[in-house]
């Protein structure tokens, strides 16, 4: 089983490369899938999520248009990249779906996982995009 999935992988891989330029720089969608290998079907459903969240910001233009960092880096976790693409990450269904289970208030398995599922979305949280950029950038020298 694979904690991040492939949206998630196409989505740190477009926006560590957004991160790379000034804030504001424009990116065309073509240029994106074609550098990190993200097909561009893939790519649109992503930047069009990253969008509506306020990772990112949409430019129209007479060539299709660009997308930009919209937030500063060092504030968009991991975690909300996960999120975003992938739903909520949840060790076990109870963690999502409180109602489904009847033992969920007795269950012995819950309650040490609880605190498991809450130390893992701390460390996601913690790993912020500037971060991975960051870490890009050094791979990349």
């Amino acid at each position: 089983m694979e904690l991040i999935k492939r949206n998630t992988d196409y989505a740190l891989r477009v926006l560590t490369l957004m991160g790379k330029y000034k804030k504001g720089h424009i990116i065309f969608a073509r240029e994106l899938a074609a550098s990190e290998g993200v097909p561009l079907v893939y790519l649109h459903k992503i930047l069009q999520k990253m969008q509506r969240r306020g990772i990112i910001k949409s430019y129209r233009g007479r060539f299709g248009g660009g997308f930009s960092l919209n937030r500063e880096m060092r504030h968009i976790s991991l975690l909300e990249i996960m999120e975003i693409s992938q739903g909520k990450f949840a060790i076990n269904r109870c963690f999502i779906e409180h109602d489904r289970c009847s033992r969920i208030k007795n269950c012995p398995i819950h309650k040490q996982l609880r605190q498991v599922q809450k130390n893992i979305d701390k460390a996601l949280y913690k790993v912020k995009l500037a971060a991975l950029v960051k870490a890009r950038l050094q791979a990349e020298k």
